[in-house]
Order: C-alpha cells, then structure tokens, then sequence
C-alpha cells in the first residue's frame, strides 16, 4: 500500500484542496494548434472530436494550462435516422450547418476538404471560446468552456513564438 513521507504528508495536509481541473478562460480569442482529430459517435451521426493545445490568448500571447475540443458533426448520406425526433427538413437544416462547420474547420487551419487531418496536426488557428453551461450528465450545471468556431490565424502570424512541444500540461 502506497504511504506519502511524512514531510509530503504535512504538505498535502496544509495544501487548498484541488479538484485537478483548470480554470475557467476568460471567454475571447485564442491561438490553438491541433493536436489531434478523433472519430466519435454522435446522437445521430459520427462526430470528430478535434483537440487543440498549445493555447495562447490572442491579446496577451500567455499560454494558458489545459486543451479545448471542437466537436464537429459530420453529415451523413440519406434520410434522417430513425431515433432524429425532428423529421426530414430540420435533418436538411442540420446537415446543411454540419457541412459549414466542416468547411470552416478546414479553412480555420489552411486547408482545404479533401486534405486528411493527420496532414492538419501541428497547424495553428484562433478559436473563439466562451463559457457554458453542461446541461446533461454527472456534471450538469457546472460552468466549462467551449470552442465555439475557429478562424485563420493572421497572414503575418508567427508560431515560432511559441513552444511547439507545449500540451498545455504541467
């Protein structure tokens, strides 16, 4: 069985409990770089699940601690699916909106549609992020942030500035 030293032991003791999770960001602009970009199940159709590190705010250039994610539907061929409660023409509107956010998230990064997003690792743009509200689940009613849309970074933008191993860990 682990035990802490008793030197630790006193420390952890006189410590401010943490949860572990990172402050809130003010909401605004920030430089993200992608990080990875993950297949995931949706409600009615697969989503991408884009993780973003490296996070700078765009006036002050501070790294800020953690990731964001921007999830992403991905429009699928054919009618709505049978468990889509809102019939064929809010479906239309949904895949519509998907397929913008889709040209917005390739264009955020300089690239076009037909490029794989493992080609995208590594490439930076400016999210937009806000706070939010979780409305469903374990942690409904807490306060988190979302990525709310991604822009190109400025033509004169210079990620050297940046450490580009950064995660956003400790």
């Amino acid at each position: 069985m682990p035990k802490l030293s008793k030197k630790l032991a006193k420390a952890a003791e006189s410590a401010e409990i943490s949860t572990g999770d990172f402050p809130l960001l003010d909401p605004g602009f920030y430089y993200v770089m992608l990080a990875e970009v993950q297949v995931m199940d949706g409600n009615y159709a697969p989503r991408w699940s884009a993780t973003l590190s490296n996070i700078h705010h765009a006036e002050t250039l501070e790294e800020v601690p953690g990731r964001q994610w921007y999830n992403i539907n991905v429009p699928s061929d054919g009618p709505a699916p049978a468990n889509y409660p809102n019939g064929d023409k809010k479906w239309a509107s949904f895949q519509s909106m998907s397929l913008g956010q889709l040209h917005g998230f390739f264009e955020a990064f300089g690239y076009t549609t037909d490029t794989d997003t493992d080609e995208m690792i590594g490439e930076w743009a400016k999210a937009k992020i806000m706070i939010d509200t979780i409305n469903s689940g374990p942690r409904k009613g807490e306060k988190t942030n979302r990525v709310k849309s991604l822009v190109p970074v400025e033509e004169d933008f210079d990620p050297s500035q940046f450490d580009a191993e950064s995660d956003g860990t400790f």
